[in-house]
């Protein structure tokens, strides 16, 4: 299996953080791939084999060839037959909204085919996006579309833009109060303004910000101290933290991290 990073060029550098590729040959195994929450939302292209989710309470979707995927608060596992590939284009937290136009809460949880947002315009960027005969034409089509759907950040995108950047870097270190008076507003309207932009409420998006560091920083450890991973990230105590983790990716975080340390992937 192969994989890249391609960063964006120039204006949509503030929007999107990197798009990605991944390809597999063709030789007829199962990949399996758990998902668990993350902090942005992407816009999704698959090719070759077609991709199932499924879901915690045994159901299953078959996802469609171009969509949105929006913020999601629990895992799913990803399941598809070798021979595929996928382009992703991950958008910084905060920006999304700039591109598609509308309140991003309103894709919380699901994935949304480019028809169903777009309608024909959706279809023809999905036509164009797998008629391309390589990836770098690929890219540079999306970066064509994107630019011609861009709009300025508004003010409100600005202040809740810094109050994201905090809690990705320290999720621990403040309290949403803070965050709602650092942005001049009320608990009420910071909740609301802020699922607008994230594509979900700030205390979901500070679990999902908590979680996606405890990963990370067992990641960079040679040995994986669960108690120092979870007093750092922010967790009250070792219970919490695994009773979250759990929750959240659908194992305890020593079958996670075993998992993990074993494969260099979770499956």
């Amino acid at each position: 299996m192969t994989c890249r990073i391609i960063k964006p060029t120039g204006i949509l550098a503030g929007v999107i953080d990197y798009y990605w590729i991944v390809e597999h040959p063709g030789n007829r195994s199962v990949h399996l791939e758990l998902v668990y929450p993350q902090l942005f939302l992407q816009m999704m292209f698959y090719f070759g084999s077609r991709f199932t989710q499924r879901h915690a309470d045994g159901t299953s979707l078959q996802l469609p060839p171009g969509c949105i995927c929006g913020l999601k608060d629990h895992y799913v596992h990803v399941e598809v037959t070798s021979g595929f590939g996928l382009l992703g284009v991950v958008f910084h937290p905060h920006a999304a909204r700039q591109i598609l136009g509308i309140p991003v809460n309103e894709m919380r949880g699901i994935n949304v085919p480019l028809s169903d947002w777009l309608g024909r315009a959706g279809s023809e960027l999905e036509e164009r996006i797998f008629q391309a005969s390589c990836h770098d034409d690929r890219i540079a089509i999306l970066e064509a579309f994107l630019l011609g759907r861009l709009s300025e950040p508004s003010y409100d995108q600005r202040r809740i833009a810094a109050s994201i950047r905090q809690l990705q870097r320290k999720p621990w270190a403040i309290s949403l109060k803070d965050l709602a008076g650092q942005a001049c507003l009320s608990d009420r309207q910071f909740e609301r303004i802020f699922a607008g932009f994230a594509g979900t409420t700030p205390k979901q998006f500070h679990r999902i910000a908590r979680l996606n560091h405890a990963i990370e920083m067992a990641g960079i450890q040679k040995r994986v101290n669960l108690t120092s991973v979870a007093l750092a990230s922010g967790y009250y105590d070792q219970a919490h933290f695994n009773n979250e983790f759990r929750e959240m990716t659908g194992l305890s975080p020593r079958q996670f991290f075993r998992i993990s340390c074993d494969t260099g992937s979770v499956f």
